[in-house]
This record gives structure tokens, C-alpha cells and sequence, in this order.
């Protein structure tokens, strides 16, 4: 009966009342009630009618000598009410919880209610969790009948599935929780979370595929390498960001990001190569840290972008220390799981480069590509390193037997094989530091920057078709000094644009090809010239400056 009474007070003292009080906006009233009261009518009536049943029973006889049969029934019907609701109540809790800090209206409205006699001063939180307790009470309460109950009665199998099924439930409504939490939680830290001036990222922490993995207490060592400050470390599916905590009075703890959130591609947690098993190093350390205790412990993580570098953070443990590793290698396999939706990862070559697992040059420079490139990693046993060999600027070639190739560039040259086929690259060109290549398809032409110098090679020329004698490979030096390159269109003609770095300036130099097709014997700009006669140039060229980073067409 108690229990009755309990939903009838959060019917009439909360619920009904709200859905016409002036606290909260005419047009968001309904909806937000819905959000936070759900389907609590649903509960009631299940409970409810269970009620009834077992009050007429009581009425029909002076001694009730079973329940079971009428409790197994009616639990059975607590499965949807119930899972619908439990689940939600942490949102509940949550749209209540900001609407109190924001509205004084609604506290006002709220406060006056929990003050009412009916209510016996509890808060309005009591009345919402009430239904998840009392179905967490019903499974303890009948496990008491149950045991006083003698072997060979009929409540004996009724009560004992009742409790299974009322435990089922609970436990359903436990799991299904997790998530609402979890989406909650990101809400909250969306909410708190700020910007220096000047300085915003966009974290996309409201997106509904977000995830928070780790979050949790610890100190940084400032660049003055003497001193530590507080920190709270969140670790999202797609960052992990440094955060100082900062209480003012009468508001809730704020996260101000500290440093740039670093990307998951470009995080790295650093190992002592000298020391066994997950050592971390701790370069530099000094002996005395001021604000850092005995027991605490550090690890290095590393931020490989642009702006990025090194930060010594210290932990409590070195459990917590552990911790902090395996959720990040858990979120760097989260976001290739993702991204295996995305792309299909495949080996290009398994056997021919150099620098494979185990070799004394394994190595992963820092590698820029631009568009139009694609970007395969050589070796299968490093798929999903962020960075690869310096074997590892790829273009795709159709030759003219039709077969999809694939031109590698590498610090000796550029290698040519056949798509799919990983034991058939060769070298074709001889070249320094290959960082660059790209394919004019229109005038049959192979574009390479090697050693900052930018070379044109008719297709053909640079990779001959099998059994065919091998024309004059002879390049057109294009440019020198170049830091990048790039091809594209403009107003329908096509362009490529190298760019050289002097002093303070970006001077750019753009070049069209006016060479037409390479493949044509009678094209006039590969036909066989005397010794003496001047080389056709393949391009006309136009020359402009500016200070620039990158380049798109």
C-alpha cells in the first residue's frame, strides 16, 4: 500500500502540477515533463494492478495462504514499463538537476513541493528513483517469504520464478543504463568544459556516436620542469584532452583545456627502450618536483602533430599508470575498428622494401601527401601505425595493357608493381628522396618531386610496358629547391604548381603542359632532335609569390 500511496504523491504533488506550472516555458513545458516524468504512469499501472489483485485476495479470505500465483503474473507484465524507465532515469535526473541550477522558478516550484507534509521532506530525486528500488525491494522481499515458506507448497515454484524474473529485469534495467550514463556524463563535461581566448576546438562531444573512455585525476609538469598543476584528463573516442579544474564560488567545477587536444591518430604514450616490460620514460626528471608526491608516478605521452610535443603527466599508482595505457591502445583500436568501416586496408607489398619488423631501420618519419594521393602502409605487420616507412608515397597507374599499377616512392628511387600482386615492384627510377608523384593522364605524363627537385618523364618512359625496349628516359627538370607540389584544374586547363621557399616568402611557380599527348610518335616534343638541337619544354610557365603553407587546385 505504501508503495501506492508513493506513486500517488509523485502523481499529484509533482507530475500533474508541473504540466500547468508557470516555472517553466509555455513551449517546452510538455516536453520537458515528458523527458523527465517518461512513462512512470506505465510503472504505476503495473504495480497497481498487482496491488488490487492481491488486496481482493486478501479481502476474499481471513487467512491468505498464497501469493505467488498472482505476483508471477503480474511481473511478467514489468519487463517493458520497467526497462523503458530505469534506463531514463539518469536523464531524468540530469534535465531536472540543470533546469534547478538555471531557472529559479522551477527550484522555487520544486522546493515548495518537497516541503509539503505528503512528501516527508524528501527531494524530488526520491520520488524518481523510487521505481527502480522498489523492483530492486520486490525480488528481496519475496526471497524472504520464500524462505520461510514450506517444501511442497505451490508458491514455492511461483515466488522462485518471480524472482528470477524480477531479477532479470533489474539486471536488464542495470545494463541498458550504462549507455544513458555514459551520454549523460559527456553532457556534463560539454557543459563545463571551456576554451582559452582565442583558442576552440570543436570536440564534437554532443554527437551521438561519442564515447568517453577513461577520465580521471592528475598532474603536469610545467615547462619549467620544477613545478606541477592540477589536471582532469578526459579520453574520448576521438581526443584526449588536458583539462585545469577551476572552481568559483556558487558554480559548478569548469574544465579549461590546458593544452590542444591531442588526436587519437597522433598520440603516443612513450616507452623506455632501455627498460623492461611497459616502463615508461621519464626524461630529465628532477630529483624534487614541488607538489609531487613520493608515491605518484609518471608517463610521457607524445602529440605528433604540427603543434604538438611532449608532456610528463603523474598518476597515484602504478596501477593507475597501466590503466591509463590500456585505455588508450583500447581507443587507438576503437578508432581503426571505425575506420575499417570506412576504408578496406591492404597490403601492397610484403617482402621488397626494406626496413620490415625486426630490422634495425624500422623507422616512421613524419610524411606530408597531397591530393590525389593514396597513402597504403608497405608493410603488413605495421598496418596501423600512424606514420610508415619512408617507403610509403604511393600513386595509382593505369598502364596501357590495362593493369592497375602502383608506383612507390622511396628514398633510392621509385618502385613499380602490380596492384594486388605483392611480389612484383621493381625498381624503374633511380631517384634521391622521393616525396612526391602524381600522374598527368591527359598528356600521358609522370610528375616526381626527388631531393626538392621537381622532374617530368613521359609515362611510358618511366615505366615501360613488359617485353618492350625501353624508350630514352631522359626527364625534363622542371623546378628546384621545391618544398611541394600540386595538380589540379583551373578554368579547364590543367596546372602544376610547385612551391619554393626563400627567406620569408612562398614563391610559386605554375606550369602548363603544352606537350599534348606523350604516346603520339608524331608529337613534335619526343621526336628524336639532333645533337645540338634545343629540347622542346613540355611547359609554358607563369610565376607569382606569397607566403603560404599549402597549396589546392
Amino acid at each position: 500500500m505504501n508503495t501506492i500511496l508513493t506513486y500517488s504523491f509523485y502523481c499529484l504533488l509533482f507530475a500533474k502540477p508541473l504540466r500547468t506550472a508557470p516555472c517553466i516555458d509555455v513551449q517546452r513545458r510538455e516536453t520537458f515533463c515528458a523527458d523527465v516524468f517518461y512513462n512512470y504512469l506505465e510503472v504505476r499501472k503495473v504495480n497497481s494492478d498487482m496491488m488490487k489483485e492481491l488486496r481482493d485476495r486478501q479481502h476474499e479470505k481471513v487467512f491468505v495462504d498464497r501469493i505467488g500465483d498472482i505476483v508471477l503474473k503480474h511481473v511478467k507484465n514489468f519487463n517493458d514499463p520497467y526497462i523503458k524507465y530505469g534506463p531514463h532515469f539518469v536523464i531524468s535526473e540530469y534535465y531536472v538537476k540543470t533546469e534547478d541550477a538555471k531557472n529559479p522558478l522551477f527550484s522555487n516550484f520544486i522546493k515548495d513541493r518537497e516541503k509539503q507534509s505528503e512528501t516527508r521532506r524528501l527531494p524530488l530525486r526520491h520520488f524518481l528513483i523510487f521505481p527502480i528500488t522498489r523492483l530492486q525491494r520486490y525480488s528481496l522481499l519475496l526471497d524472504a517469504i520464500l524462505k520461510h515458506t514450506p517444501e511442497g507448497h505451490p508458491d514455492v515454484e511461483t515466488l522462485t520464478e518471480s524472482i528470477k524474473h524480477l531479477r532479470g529485469i533489474a539486471g536488464g534495467v542495470d545494463e541498458r543504463t550504462k549507455p544513458n550514463t555514459q551520454k549523460v556524463r559527456l553532457w556534463q563535461i560539454a557543459e563545463k568544459i571551456s576554451f582559452r581566448p582565442g583558442e576552440n576546438d570543436n570536440l564534437r562531444l554532443l554527437d551521438d556516436q561519442r564515447v568517453l573512455i577513461y577520465e580521471g585525476e592528475s598532474k603536469r609538469r610545467r615547462e619549467t620542469g620544477l613545478e606541477v598543476m592540477d589536471l582532469r584528463v578526459f579520453l574520448f573516442d576521438n581526443y584526449l584532452v588536458m583539462t585545469k579544474p577551476r572552481k568559483e564560488k556558487n558554480v559548478d567545477v569548469q574544465y579549461v583545456v590546458s593544452k590542444k587536444p591531442i588526436p587519437l591518430d597522433l598520440l603516443r604514450v612513450e616507452k623506455n627502450p632501455t627498460a623492461g616490460g611497459g616502463t615508461f620514460t621519464t626524461p630529465g626528471t628532477p630529483a624534487v618536483i614541488s607538489g609531487v608526491s613520493a608515491n605518484q608516478v609518471p608517463f610521457t605521452i607524445s602529440y605528433l602533430g604540427k603543434k604538438g610535443g611532449s608532456y610528463i603527466l603523474y598518476v597515484s599508482s602504478a596501477q593507475e599508470r597501466k590503466t591509463w595505457k590500456d585505455k588508450i591502445e583500447e581507443a587507438k583500436a576503437l578508432l581503426d575498428t571505425q575506420r575499417q568501416d570506412v576504408f578496406q586496408v591492404r597490403t601492397l607489398s610484403d617482402s621488397t622494401f626494406p626496413g620490415g619488423p625486426g630490422t634495425a631501420t624500422l623507422s616512421f618519419p613524419l610524411v606530408a601527401c597531397t591530393f590525389g594521393f593514396l597513402y597504403f602502409h608497405v608493410v603488413k605487420a605495421v598496418e596501423v601505425q600512424l606514420a610508415t616507412f619512408s617507403d610509403n608515397l604511393m600513386d595509382i597507374v593505369v598502364r596501357s595493357d590495362n593493369k592497375r599499377m602502383v608506383a612507390v616512392g622511396t628514398d633510392t628511387g621509385v618502385w613499380v608493381g602490380v596492384e594486388g600482386d605483392t611480389t612484383s615492384f621493381t625498381q624503374q627510377l633511380q631517384l634521391s628522396h622521393v616525396t612526391q608523384m602524381a600522374v598527368l593522364e591527359e598528356q600521358h605524363m609522370f610528375v616526381v618531386l626527388a631531393d626538392k627537385t621537381l622532374y617530368a618523364y613521359a609515362l611510358d618512359a618511366a615505366f615501360p610496358p613488359a617485353n618492350t625496349r625501353a624508350p630514352d628516359r631522359t626527364p625534363q627538370k622542371l623546378a628546384q629547391h621545391v618544398s611541394y607540389f600540386n595538380v589540379g584544374v583551373c578554368n579547364n586547363r590543367t596546372l602544376v604548381v610547385s612551391m619554393r621557399k626563400r627567406n620569408t616568402e612562398s614563391h610559386f611557380k605554375a606550369m602548363e603542359p603544352i606537350c599534348g599527348d606523350l604516346r603520339n610518335p608524331k608529337n613534335k616534343f619526343t621526336a628524336t632532335r639532333g645533337m645540338f638541337a634545343k629540347t622542346l619544354d613540355w611547359f609554358k610557365t607563369y610565376k607569382f609569390c606569397d607566403r603560404c603553407s599549402a597549396l589546392k587546385i
